[in-house]
């Protein structure tokens, strides 16, 4: 069930720690992959988050080698998870989200970001999406999530007329929901909307504007105003509830005003 995304990422991971032992890894002992982690993060200066993640690669292989006889145990049974600081992701403030509205240089650009905001998709399920694959009676859009799975994902009306404004401006006759600007136009690349959303950042002086950043927001907007979790995270297409909690940060002026009310 894992994208090509997450099994290219494990193979290279895998192909590092092959390089680096020079021998067949089944022969790795827990100290050695212990040395592997640590020779690994000194030499690229990697955050403990990210260090955890290679942890987590590497259990999973080794585990695989087990389960299939390949190996007696698992020497990366000892090797316990990693901790590191967790920081509080914040979300765009409304006035964030309206000044990066503001700053869309046209209706594409427009039509992506609340896209992005309203139905709180992955910026690799927003590009994959095709025309047909928009309801706008309903306002709903089938989305490919990880893995292949099919999710419903819904949007609200202002993007809605965004999108068929869009689509009216179009020439072409390519089958995906987004192009790129050039002649002929393909659909658009993950790649191109980090740059664009990178040069609203840059313009209006607002730190982190990524697409991520927009799924985290409408969580925490969702929670806020009272949508329980369970719903959040059928919204989200999360498997575990506990993967839609990182997301779900507590609106912070609405802490501060409940207290006033509370308190007196």
């Amino acid at each position: 069930g894992c994208s090509v995304n997450t099994i290219q990422n494990y193979h290279d991971r895998i192909m590092k720690l092959i390089y680096w032992a020079n021998k067949d890894v089944r022969e790795l002992t827990t100290k050695e992959l212990r040395q592997y982690l640590f020779e690994y993060q000194e030499a690229r200066d990697i955050s403990y988050a990210t260090l955890d993640s290679i942890r987590l690669v590497f259990s999973s292989f080794y585990g695989f080698l087990e389960e299939e006889d390949y190996i007696l145990k698992s020497p990366m049974k000892r090797i316990h998870k990693i901790k590191s600081e967790q920081l509080i992701k914040t979300p765009f403030t409304d006035e964030e989200l309206e000044r990066i509205r503001n700053a869309a240089k046209n209706i594409r650009d427009l039509a992506i970001i609340d896209l992005l905001y309203s139905s709180g998709i992955r910026i690799s399920e927003l590009t994959a999406m095709n025309i047909a694959d928009v309801d706008f009676r309903n306002r709903e859009v089938i989305v490919k999530g990880k893995g292949g799975k099919e999710r419903i994902a819904y949007f609200n009306a202002r993007t809605k007329i965004e999108l068929l404004d869009y689509l009216d401006t179009r020439g072409d006759r390519d089958e995906a929901l987004f192009v790129s600007r050039r002649d002929p136009p393909v659909r658009i690349k993950p790649g191109a909307v980090q740059r664009m959303l990178k040069k609203i950042e840059i313009r209006e002086n607002i730190p982190n504007v990524h697409p991520h950043r927009f799924r985290r927001t409408l969580a925490t907007n969702l929670l806020d105003k009272g949508m329980t979790l369970e719903q959040v995270q059928a919204i989200l297409g999360h498997k575990r509830i506990e993967t839609t909690l990182i997301y779900a940060q507590v609106n912070k002026e609405s802490v501060k005003s409940n207290h006033h009310r509370f308190t007196f």
